[in-house]
């Protein structure tokens, strides 16, 4: 299996092959390596609890009553694009084909038309935000799967269509929806790189129907879209990464996972430590925080 670096690698395969004291010239270890790499990177980020270098991310919060702050996912924060809220019309789908049960979803990533045909043969048509990123594609698309007719009266980003779960589509007209309402904020650049909090700013009053105000009932479903992480590898992270791997490699092709004892020698008894103490050095950054 040949491997390809992963964007959110942690270091490269030359960095790798340096720690290791390997020729870069010998490229027989580089899927080895590539695949070590993608893999740790992965694992070091789940410990982390974020992802280390910038990328944008869109997500979905809940804010309860009187929440003065929303903590993001990713850290540290550099800039934050919207925070929008409400249920604004975007689309609506209908079907009127041969089928005795319709029913139309948002998912995480796309638009899904299901029918059911009298024998209860099910047929599924996924549609993705990704290949068809606005309303207007979408729609466009959808109605060209048969006995279905979608419409979008406004064109937006498609990926901002709330969830829904199989709703109900057959002789009638399932309405989507999306944020439509803007959600003041501000965010402390003086942080520096642990920032990852937003400090909302309430309206006076909420759109009919949201159920929140800063003193109010009920909860705030909001979508955020934001930008953090490093241009490059804090040197903190990268060390710890680069040993971690090291040891990982150093076991790599043996029967069983082993760890240098105090005396130096290989003890191929101890199975599991490599890992451990690769996992003890990404925990301690976490709860230090990055330097």
């Amino acid at each position: 299996m040949t491997y390809t670096l992963a964007s959110t690698a942690l270091c490269t395969l030359a960095e790798l092959q340096q720690q290791c004291n390997l020729d870069p010239a010998d490229t027989s270890k580089a899927d080895l390596l590539t695949g070590l790499i993608n893999g740790y990177s992965a694992r070091a980020e789940r410990i982390l609890g974020f992802h280390v270098l910038s990328a944008t991310y869109l997500e979905r919060y809940t804010l309860r009553p009187n929440q003065k702050m929303l903590r993001l996912n990713n850290q540290p924060l550099a800039s934050v694009d919207f925070i929008v809220y409400g249920t604004g019309p975007a689309m609506s789908v209908a079907y009127s084909g041969a089928a005795i049960e319709a029913r139309v979803s948002v998912t995480a990533t796309g638009l899904r038309l299901r029918t059911t045909n009298a024998s209860g043969v099910a047929t599924a048509t996924d549609l993705a935000f990704a290949t068809y990123p606005s309303l207007s594609l979408l729609a466009a698309a959808a109605s060209l799967v048969s006995g279905w007719t979608v419409t979008a009266p406004v064109n937006a980003m498609s990926n901002q269509l709330n969830p829904i779960s199989g709703t109900n589509a057959l002789n009638a007209t399932a309405g989507l929806t999306r944020p439509d309402q803007e959600l003041q904020y501000a965010f402390d650049i003086s942080n520096g790189l642990t920032a990852k909090e937003v400090a909302i700013i309430w309206p006076e009053v909420l759109s009919q129907g949201v159920g929140l105000t800063p003193s109010g009932l009920g909860t705030l479903n909001v979508l955020v879209q934001y930008t953090a992480g490093y241009s490059s590898v804090p040197d903190d992270i990268k060390q710890a990464f680069l040993s971690g791997c090291q040891l990982v490699y150093m076991a790599a092709g043996r029967s069983t996972p082993n760890i240098i004892t105090a005396k130096g020698d290989w003890d191929m008894t101890r199975q599991g430590e490599l890992v451990d103490l690769f996992d003890l050095q990404f925990d301690k950054i976490r709860r230090i925080g990055v330097a």
